[in-house]
């Protein structure tokens, strides 16, 4: 790979049909390299005649890739057809069976992004879609989402944990937990993780390891959720400098589309970094007034640094309602104490928060959690695009197509 795509790619989706078995293993491969784990990759036993049929029903993707054994005059009728079921900026690579250099330049002149000769290697592949998609939609950065608490005690850890997995669980999002609190962390106990490393040595390795150094440190939850398993750090010392933690964050950012850090019992100075990096803060309180009363300076605080910019609006999370019946503060008084909007309030579930940290498990993962859990994953719907949904033909704009020179013609 070239030092130019050696970048997480943007969130897109990508469509290969292949007939032979070499292909169809180059297409699977996309989905194991790194830089794949924004884009939904669909991969198809079949041809342009296949293709063409899909696109009758379902909204074509950002790139299609097809195979065919036929470069004659009756493929570029086919190509004609599938231009017509194709949304606008839907681009092609072409795989056919010789080495042409006029029919390159023809099917070039006609529209198509590029062609490759069959077998195509599983390296080439990836790195020529890997063009074409930053080509077309650029440079995107990961979701750095940071958990801070307005005191301890307030579930800070329990939303940050409940939140990684529920993007990866249940919204499809490549996710990498994190833990900024050293020794004092408690993040990785709900996965039945133990600890491997701490804080310091990890950020020792992003600095001078190799990457299979790095890999071992990780552990991996699910498919698409993996853990940092810190807390080995001496309780009493810092646990990592400013400068190795954010070397870290930036190196873990490459990799991972969406990072969720836990701040609840971070040093000062790894909260201060990480707040500012952060693309969303989620704010977590308790109805109770001590709890309320720090929120509403954190919340000053915040706002004073980030200005409210787009998507820097600190999200307000009140925990444990219903946990100290007539000494807490009623919801529409919050909002009026604190002068700013409650993103999402969790009821208090003494059994079933209690009971799954008392056994290691993730609470998400409970099935008597559902009908609390429903509206926390609308909750997180909002942190995330969500680039992997399957999308039914429905509106698609105008007819032309990424073969828009063929139809033109």
């Amino acid at each position: 790979m070239s030092d130019h795509t050696a970048v997480l790619l943007p969130a897109a989706r990508v469509d290969v049909y292949g007939l032979n078995k070499k292909t169809v293993d180059a297409a699977n491969a996309l989905v194991q390299d790194w830089r794949y784990a924004r884009v939904a990759v669909r991969v198809v036993e079949g041809g342009i005649d296949n293709a063409t049929t899909d696109y009758e029903q379902h909204v074509s993707p950002d790139l299609v890739i097809i195979e065919t054994d036929d470069i004659g005059d009756g493929f570029i009728d086919k190509l004609e057809a599938l231009a017509e079921n194709c949304v606008e900026g839907t681009e092609a690579i072409i795989i056919g069976p010789k080495n042409d250099v006029e029919l390159y330049r023809r099917l070039v002149s006609m529209g198509v992004r590029d062609y490759l000769v069959a077998p195509v290697k599983k390296d080439e592949l990836a790195e020529v879609t890997a063009q074409i998609l930053l080509d077309k939609k650029g440079l995107s950065d990961s979701s750095l989402i940071t958990v801070i608490g307005s005191k301890g005690g307030v579930g800070t850890t329990t939303v940050a944990h409940m939140l990684g997995s529920v993007l990866a669980d249940k919204l499809g999002q490549k996710t990498l937990l994190l833990d900024g609190s050293g020794g004092w962390g408690t993040l990785v106990i709900p996965f039945g993780a133990e600890v491997t490393t701490t804080l310091a040595e990890a950020a020792r390795q992003v600095q001078g390891g190799t990457e299979d150094d790095i890999k071992r440190l990780l552990s991996k939850n699910s498919d698409l959720l993996t853990l940092l398993p810190t807390g080995g750090d001496p309780l009493f010392e810092t646990s990592c400098d400013e400068a190795g933690f954010e070397n870290m964050l930036d190196y873990f950012m490459k990799t991972y589309p969406v990072v969720v850090l836990d701040l609840s019992a971070a040093e000062h100075h790894i909260q201060r970094l990480a707040l500012k990096k952060a693309h969303h803060t989620i704010i977590v309180t308790t109805p109770l007034l001590p709890a309320l009363r720090n929120c509403r300076t954190l919340l000053k605080e915040l706002r004073g640094d980030q200005k409210d910019e787009d998507g820097k609006k600190p999200l307000l999370v009140v925990n444990m309602e219903g946990c100290a019946k007539g000494l807490e503060v009623p919801a529409k008084e919050i909002k009026n104490l604190l002068e700013y909007d409650v993103s999402l309030t969790l009821p208090h579930d003494l059994k079933l928060f209690i009971g799954n940290e008392a056994q290691e498990k993730e609470i998400s993962r409970d099935k008597a959690a559902e009908k609390l859990m429903k509206p926390f994953i609308d909750f997180a719907k909002t942190l995330v695009p969500d680039a992997k949904a399957s999308t039914e033909k429905g509106e698609k704009g105008k007819k032309e197509g990424f073969l828009s020179k063929i139809l033109k013609s």
